[in-house]
């Protein structure tokens, strides 16, 4: 009886083993199906992404298809609103000049001149401002009151372009100060010396005698090295006496008076002062 007992128990356990088998394998059957799907569905979602983003840049390049898309135009928008702004501010400006202008005219009248036009007439000041003289009004541009305003206007005109003129100059003088002085810091940089220049007062500028001192940023304030630049000359760039080149006299003959090599010197001098620099450290 025992036996019969323990070969059904194994018989149980058996069909358990089979059935939880079964389950296991529809189990990884499932999870082999769903792991497709999700790589199926992230093949599509990768296809929709390129298509959105090849859409999207043919929407922000301009592109687009006229039987499906239209085009909506604003009677108020942003351009049309400035355009309207600009063109009320430009009346304003000419109503303003034609006031003064018409306030002209009525002081010289009041001051004796002849009047031979209407004080109610609109006076243009594009009109007013030809400098031909044409008609003003309705006046004669023989008339001395047409005369004076037409001469007016003109004033008016060459003192706005003298003022746009004066203001383009100071903008060009900050422009160069700015360059020149980012020059001289990129001369110092690169190079290692803080350069001033002095020219001579000669009629031509550009071709005029020029001193340059040169300071090393290594070495003291008060050693400089002076070089003078002749257009007329041979050689046209020659060294100046000072403390500093009685000192390096010996360089200054074997660099410049043999090889007549400015730049070989000046390096030179820079290396000398760089290590003297940097041996203490």
């Amino acid at each position: 009886v025992l036996i019969d007992q323990l070969q059904a128990s194994q018989a149980e356990m058996q069909q358990q083993l089979k059935t939880a088998t079964a389950a296991e394998a529809a189990a990884k059957a499932e999870a082999a199906e769903a792991q497709a799907l999700l790589k199926r569905q992230e093949r599509e979602l990768d296809n929709l992404s390129a298509q959105v983003d090849a859409l999207q840049a043919r929407l922000y390049g301009g592109d687009y298809d006229p039987t499906r898309t239209r085009i909506l135009h604003l009677v108020s928008n942003p351009t049309t609103e400035l355009d309207r702004l600009q063109d009320k501010a430009a009346l304003e400006k000419l109503k303003e000049e034609n006031t003064q202008l018409r306030a002209a005219l009525a002081k010289a009248r009041a001051e004796g001149i002849p009047a031979a036009m209407d004080t109610s007439s609109s006076i243009d000041p594009q009109t007013a401002a030809t400098p031909s003289g044409a008609a003003l009004g309705t006046g004669s541009a023989d008339d001395p009151l047409v005369a004076a305003a037409v001469a007016a206007a003109e004033v008016k005109l060459l003192q706005r372009k003298l003022t746009a003129a004066e203001k383009q100059a100071a903008t060009m003088k900050d422009v160069f100060k700015q360059r020149v002085r980012a020059f001289r810091e990129s001369c110092r940089a690169l190079f290692g010396y803080r350069m001033e220049m002095v020219s001579d007062p000669w009629p031509d500028v550009v071709h005029a005698p020029t001193t340059y001192t040169l300071t090393s940023c290594f070495g003291p304030k008060e050693d400089v090295l002076m070089f003078r630049y002749h257009p007329q000359a041979e050689p046209q760039y020659s060294i100046l006496k000072t403390p500093l080149s009685k000192k390096l006299s010996q360089d200054v003959q074997v660099f410049i008076k043999n090889f007549n090599s400015i730049p070989a010197f000046t390096a030179n001098y820079t290396m000398t002062l760089f290590q003297q620099t940097t041996s203490g450290s």
